[in-house]
């Protein structure tokens, strides 16, 4: 009896897994070219509260915990790989819902040349919760913009969703940021984004992704709480956009506020520097009660609240732009990074020395340059795109661009008015601007 031959997507399944691979060894080649993982300065406090148990006061364990069980207590190469599929899945899982019948190796190119035109694969390599950030943003933009989700691409999503959540304070004020502007987007351009699908389903997997970080802090050392710094990083903030010391000069003749006797001689970071009184006594938790005192207090005050909103405004633009300059500085002997990378994992300190980075050798100036052109141009031919298409009735692509770049500006409004203005906190997203037109060509090109 003849054999049936397979039908032309018999070895479909194969072939998008192969795709995924080859998509994760290119996200991976800045990282395997440095010859080890990027470290960052914060990264001591991921590692100290996944092998020692410490629970930051201004950071969640989670990801801490992610480091030590990938690693094995062995290597952190586990877990650049483990990023790497991640985002590698989440790029593809995109490019089939917006462009269904594109070839199924497409994506893998397209992360190539984002690899070699954008920051991408910096944010792969590095030992930080950033890869989780445009995770985030992909998966909620599928669950949101795009009907028929194969099932296992759905549940993947609202899996990843929950997980991203629960990796750093700032991904659910930045969902919660991006679902209210899809909202007011649904109202202001029907046509681009007629509707949110599943936002109830979005809204459960953030929950539980919040709930997660205090319920494991409180597994380790018995506090429910997510953050005890909280009121602290919100009056440096105040203090850097230049209006704690008027307002504590107008407001501590009648109120008894922590820094009150320190009005005249504060430092321009409280969080950092040595002189600051946050550094000279106590631990950050002790003061965070006075702290949110003094940041309610302050927030009530309708000169400096209107003065901070408006700061805030000004520096949302300034960060939806940041995505350039010094990200991964070398990482000296004496470096807080360096010390836990030895307590923790010893047997990677030969590893670590002969990495560019720790030697001082990794320039990515012309890394820079093609970022910024490809970001840029990206940027402009995507809001051209969804301008003109929106008043015509758009499509899924139309959709899933708008809810994206609604995430990024959500990421730059959270991070820039909490924390401070920093390259890297858009540089963590900025290479998916790049992304959606690389998918709009593909779609073209069918």
């Amino acid at each position: 009896m003849a054999q049936r031959n397979p039908g032309p997507d018999a070895h479909l399944p194969n072939v998008k897994v192969l795709g995924v691979l080859l998509g994760a060894l290119a996200l991976c080649y800045p990282v395997l070219s440095n010859g080890f993982p990027f470290m960052y300065p914060d990264t001591c406090t991921y590692l100290d509260a996944g092998f020692s148990g410490r629970v930051s006061d201004i950071r969640p364990a989670t990801y801490g915990f992610l480091l030590r069980h990938l690693s094995l207590r062995e290597s952190l190469w586990p877990v650049v790989f483990a990023q790497a599929l991640m985002i590698s899945w989440c790029v593809h899982a995109l490019c089939r819902a917006l462009a269904p019948g594109a070839h199924p190796l497409l994506p893998a190119g397209i992360l190539l040349l984002l690899t070699l035109f954008t920051r991408v694969g910096t944010v792969v390599g590095m030992m930080m919760p950033d890869a989780f950030t445009p995770v985030l943003l992909i998966c909620t933009t599928l669950l949101m913009t795009v009907d028929r989700l194969p099932r296992v691409t759905l549940w993947s999503c609202l899996v990843l969703t929950t997980l991203s959540c629960a990796m750093h304070h700032s991904h659910t004020p930045i969902m919660t940021t991006l679902l209210l502007s899809g909202v007011v987007a649904r109202k202001v351009m029907p046509a681009a984004l007629p509707r949110l699908l599943r936002w109830r389903a979005v809204l459960i997997a953030m929950a539980i992704g919040h709930l997660a970080i205090p319920t494991i802090h409180m597994a380790m050392d018995g506090g429910f709480r997510w953050s005890s710094a909280s009121s602290i990083f919100l009056v440096n903030r105040l203090h850097q956009h230049g209006l704690l010391v008027p307002f504590l000069r107008r407001a501590c003749a009648n109120e008894d506020h922590i820094l009150c006797d320190h009005k005249d001689d504060l430092p321009g970071d409280l969080l950092w520097d040595d002189r600051s009184p946050l550094n000279t006594g106590g631990t950050w938790s002790q003061h965070e009660p006075a702290f949110r005192t003094l940041a309610t207090s302050a927030l009530l005050d309708p000169a400096t609240t209107g003065q901070f909103l408006l700061r805030t405004i000004e520096v949302t633009v300034v960060q939806f732009f940041m995505f350039e300059g010094e990200l991964l500085v070398p990482v000296e002997g004496w470096s807080w990074s360096f010390d836990s990378l030895r307590q923790h994992l010893p047997k990677t300190i030969t590893a670590c020395t002969k990495g560019r980075q720790y030697r001082g050798q990794w320039d990515r100036s012309m890394e820079d340059v093609l970022q910024r052109f490809s970001v840029m141009s990206a940027l402009a031919f995507c809001v051209f795109l969804i301008g003109r298409t929106s008043q015509h009735g758009g499509d899924a692509w139309v959709g899933a661009a708008l809810l994206i770049i609604l995430g990024l500006m959500a990421n730059a409004l959270i991070c820039s008015g909490v924390s401070m203005a920093d390259v890297r906190f858009q540089n963590r997203v900025a290479w998916m601007i790049p992304l959606l037109a690389c998918i709009h060509l593909m779609r073209s090109a069918r």
